[in-house]
């Protein structure tokens, strides 16, 4: 029982100290504001969610500034790449969008401040961008 209880405390910090140095971007100031040439998104084939998901875009449209990783979460779900458990600062997301092509996949980045409040929004590219704002018309 003692040996059980000494590898799951194990795995638990194991797990808590990824968090602690898991982040995409360097040097995320406490305020968790950053310009878009200081983010760095993840590689696209590392998430977890391998084909991406479609949000729903009433949802993606309503994230803003001062909300909560609950809030959040709520909206548009767990984040679609490892992040770790404990003092993460970014999330990221793999969201399609329907086009008269097909389908493109998106990288979308939450940064939270030093209280894990959500202080900047980031699209990978403009052209990602331009497609979340078109289809919430």
């Amino acid at each position: 029982m003692k040996k059980r209880l000494i590898i799951i405390s194990a795995v638990i910090l194991m797990f808590a100290l990824q968090g602690c140095v898991t982040k995409t971007s360097d040097n995320v100031p406490d305020n968790g504001i950053l310009s878009a040439d200081e983010v760095k998104f993840p590689e696209f084939d590392d998430a977890w969610i391998e084909r991406g998901a479609f949000p729903r875009i009433n949802d993606l449209k309503k994230i803003k500034a001062g909300m909560d990783k609950d809030n959040i979460r709520l909206l548009i779900g767990h984040p679609h790449y490892p992040a770790g458990l404990l003092g993460v600062r970014e999330w990221d997301y793999l969201f399609n969008f329907r086009t008269k092509d097909g389908v493109k996949q998106c990288q979308y980045k939450v940064v939270f401040d030093k209280d894990y409040i959500a202080q900047s929004f980031f699209w990978k590219s403009v052209e990602c961008e331009k497609l979340a704002n078109a289809q919430a018309l």
